[in-house]
């Protein structure tokens, strides 16, 4: 007990004073001086922004009748959370752990005796299972990446953010070279055919629009993606497309005979590149979750995270993305200029 309010008198001596609240503050008035004052200083730009999006999306729309912060019991909150938590299926535990840090602090501030957060339901912790990379790791992938034809491809997953069917239906007409853009506007995916009187299914590749109407974009390109794509276009012009059996549909990856590579070529190409750095194997996929967070702790906001990814709306991402923000190692330095070949060898 001694120990909890040692901890309790620092923290009013390290920040809790250096705003004035008064005794008879709204509820929704001290959410929104807490998180500015209190809890923005003190976390990581990961953090801070899942709490933005947990306060003004998910907590604020739900306290329908405002009330003084004193006056807000446990019943009070117990409805707040639960209005909140039908926005998403990780919103009733994070509104809550929100919630409970703000009043501890309203605590060390002696504005209330005790926090009442504590009593109110609590609701399951929600997390996607995501593995990722760590700086170190991250650097031994992109050596080892790009001693194979796949680099571009990774680039394009790990520092654009594309979808496998993105990157494998990415053709030479969507790149705008004099603005170093690139328009994300099909994805090539397996459509399956079904032979009643063999009794089998087969796989064909086929062209499709993008998955969600947000997934059509533009993107900028970074300077690695946009060089990585310079030398594979410089290939594509020089080899001879009109030679019997190439057909020439301007894929950037595809197969040695134009075609489009398999829907599987790529996570198995990753999985190799993986297994030679002695990691545990990951997926395409994964690399649009270690892209997210790569901007998540540049201090990119959840809805531009969401619109640079394609997806259908920011509730997507948030979900997705709630099982990362906690990570610790920062590996945003590494990316911007030090991720390059020429210094991976440095």
């Amino acid at each position: 007990m001694v120990e909890k309010n040692n901890k309790r008198t620092r923290s009013r001596e390290t920040g809790s004073s250096a705003y004035n609240v008064p005794a008879d503050i709204s509820l929704r008035s001290y959410l929104l001086s807490w998180y500015e004052n209190e809890y923005c200083p003190r976390v990581s730009n990961t953090t801070k922004m899942v709490g933005y999006y947990t306060l003004e999306s998910l907590i604020l729309p739900a306290i329908e009748n405002d009330v003084q912060l004193r006056y807000a019991n446990s019943d009070y909150l117990d409805g707040v959370i639960k209005r909140a938590s039908q926005k998403t299926k990780s919103a009733g535990e994070q509104s809550r752990t929100l919630l409970k840090s703000a009043f501890n602090d309203a605590v060390d501030k002696r504005l209330i005796s005790r926090n009442p957060v504590g009593d109110t339901q609590a609701y399951p912790r929600v997390r996607t299972d995501i593995r990722l990379f760590n700086k170190e790791e991250l650097k031994m992938v992109l050596e080892e990446a790009s001693k194979t034809e796949w680099y571009l491809e990774i680039l394009l997953g790990l520092f654009c953010g594309l979808r496998k069917g993105e990157i494998l239906g990415l053709k030479y007409d969507d790149i705008d070279w004099d603005r170093r853009t690139v328009h994300i506007c099909r994805q090539v995916t397996q459509n399956p055919i079904v032979h009643m009187e063999e009794g089998k299914v087969t796989y064909h590749v086929i062209e499709k629009l993008p998955k969600t109407e947000n997934s059509d974009r533009i993107l900028k390109l970074p300077d690695e993606v946009y060089d990585e794509l310079r030398k594979r276009y410089d290939m594509y012009v020089s080899q001879d497309r009109f030679a019997e059996g190439y057909n020439d549909l301007g894929y950037v990856s595809c197969q040695k005979n134009g075609l489009s590579h398999s829907t599987s070529a790529m996570n198995m190409a990753l999985k190799r590149i993986c297994m030679n750095c002695g990691l545990t194997p990951i997926s395409v996929h994964t690399l649009r979750h270690q892209y997210a967070t790569i901007l998540a702790e540049s201090g990119v906001s959840l809805a531009r995270i969401s619109a640079l990814l394609g997806h259908s709306s920011i509730t997507v991402t948030y979900e997705y993305y709630i099982g990362v923000m906690d990570e610790n190692e920062r590996i945003i330095e590494y990316v911007n200029g030090q991720f390059r070949k020429g210094a991976c060898d440095a």
